[in-house]
């Protein structure tokens, strides 16, 4: 058994699974059958659509499942360890057929809570089909492994899992280049084929009158609005529609991607959340640009966001466009606040207005959502953010082209920087240093006589009011702060797995 595991079988499934390429479950009544049978065993069980429901559970597992490369001895020799349940591709060392014409690349084992039971769900994969290995589960993991036989392909997927050491916990993963970059690939190629003419137009609008708005905002969202409505949408479709429009219409010159190191993103999770926009955000490198977050901002499934700066009546505002994989796609939800606002007082005005349906607890959740990605922005534009990528980030801008009119050309494909990777190094490093015999240490007594260990307190957001009678806000990061530690050189850093 190797593990961690590098897979590219997996990456290219997870490809696969952004290009649309998914099962249709209702082919697997075995699979539908369980799943209902642990329905009826619970009657507080809500799955208005089963088919769907595994959709969903099957992409969430497979973009956050740990690899390792299982052999022989571990598919046929039951260990002692218990699956805790997380998702995890077991990967085999070579192809097998259980007996069938179709040679399996490896398994993607998952859990579906549903009630009181649970439904496991091994999925032996090849490159061209699927086998679900449906069971459900009330007891242990033992206790199912006992009910097969050897021979049968569920009896040795079981037995891999009860040779599975406990993996490693890490923070969320980002995806390959190639899977965000197909994903973010069907974003604008939806905006394409929804409104072309407007695509087209926002281009001329941001040459001929970029003039008229702050230099900050490629094209207002009314103009873009205005466009929509041309182009024979109907009004409130153009309304809803003008956000996503117009922040994609502005990605695809400069297409810039910043993805924050996996460490610092866990750190910033840990951060108090701001109660207030800031009046500027040197984090929007470009005019646009788009942030993955693995393990999601409010909800697991919100995957990352597009930010922009929109002017509205010469009020300039923060555009987000949160994603979110749901019902078997992936769709964008636009939030829209102005700088320098309370957000809480902003949310609360936009719940009580008429038509709204706004409950308490989704307020929440929106404020949640602005307030992690307000983080990842404010931390990319620290100026103590390093940022490692193809040269230094900065908008797309006209160039002269035929009869030397000017011109903006569409990116061939996404740029992406990686921030955060030297503050990463450090937090890793010291979390081996911590862990080993000689790192711990005895901590010093506080004031109070508590004792705090030694650690390093990672780099941290502050507010703070600046500018001609204070009335600006940031959001600046203070630098690492060594509690209790002295100042000896950390050790080397572990290796990250790189992308494949």
């Amino acid at each position: 058994m190797i593990y961690p595991y590098p897979s590219r079988i997996l990456q290219r499934h997870r490809v696969e699974d952004e290009r649309g390429l998914q099962f249709d479950w209702r082919r697997s009544p075995q699979l539908l059958t369980a799943m209902q049978a642990v329905i009826e065993g619970d009657p507080q069980s809500h799955v208005p659509d089963p088919a769907q429901a595994l959709q969903d559970a099957y992409a969430d597992a497979l973009h956050r499942s740990q690899a390792v490369q299982v052999d022989e001895q571990d598919l046929t020799q039951p260990g002692t360890s218990d699956w805790d349940g997380t998702p995890v591709w077991l990967e085999f060392d070579q192809p097998r057929t259980f007996g069938t014409p179709t040679a399996f690349e490896g398994a993607l084992v998952f859990r579906l809570p549903l009630g009181k039971a649970s439904l496991l769900l091994p999925i032996l994969l090849s490159k061209s089909a699927e086998w679900p290995l449906p069971a459900v589960v009330s007891t242990t993991l033992r206790d199912v492994l006992d009910q097969t036989t050897p021979g049968d392909p569920l009896h040795a997927v079981l037995t891999a899992l009860s040779n599975l050491p406990p993996l490693p916990e890490v923070p969320p993963q980002h995806e390959s280049g190639a899977t965000l970059t197909e994903r973010l690939s069907r974003h604008l190629q939806r905006v394409k084929t929804l409104a072309p003419q407007t695509l087209a137009a926002i281009p001329r609008h941001y040459l001929r009158e970029r003039a008229s708005w702050d230099a900050r905002v490629f094209v207002p969202t009314s103009l873009v609005a205005a466009e929509l409505l041309r182009e024979g949408h109907a009004e409130w479709n153009a309304v809803m529609t003008a956000p996503e429009v117009a922040v994609l219409g502005a990605w695809r010159y400069a297409k810039h991607v910043i993805r924050i190191d996996e460490d610092v993103l866990a750190s910033l999770r840990r951060a108090k959340p701001p109660t207030r926009l800031p009046g500027a955000l040197p984090g929007l490198t470009s005019h646009a640009i788009y942030v993955p977050v693995p393990g999601g901002l409010a909800l697991r499934q919100q995957t990352g966001f597009f930010a922009a700066l929109d002017d509205l009546d010469g009020q300039v505002r923060l555009l987000l466009l949160v994603e979110s994989r749901s019902y078997g796609t992936t769709f964008l939800a636009p939030i829209s606040l102005p700088l320098g606002a309370d957000i809480e007082a902003e949310l609360r005005a936009l719940a009580e207005q008429p038509g709204a349906n706004y409950s308490a607890e989704a307020v929440r959740e929106v404020h949640w959502n602005l307030a992690l990605a307000l983080l990842c922005i404010a931390y990319i534009g620290s100026p103590g953010t390093s940022l490692a990528g193809p040269g230094t980030p900065a908008p797309a801008h006209p160039r002269k082209g035929r009869g030397g009119k000017l011109e903006l050309t569409e990116a061939s494909g996404p740029r992406i920087w990686e921030a955060g990777l030297d503050v990463g190094e450090r937090l890793r490093a010291y979390r081996v240093r911590a862990a080993s015999p000689q790192g711990g240490g005895d901590g010093q007594s506080t004031g109070s006589g508590r004792t705090m260990p030694p650690h390093l307190r990672a780099p941290h957001p502050h507010g703070y009011w600046t500018g001609p009678g204070r009335n600006l806000y940031e959001i600046r990061f203070l630098d690492f702060i060594p509690v209790n530690m002295d100042q000896e050189d950390l050790p080397e850093a572990p290796v990250r797995l790189s992308d494949l």
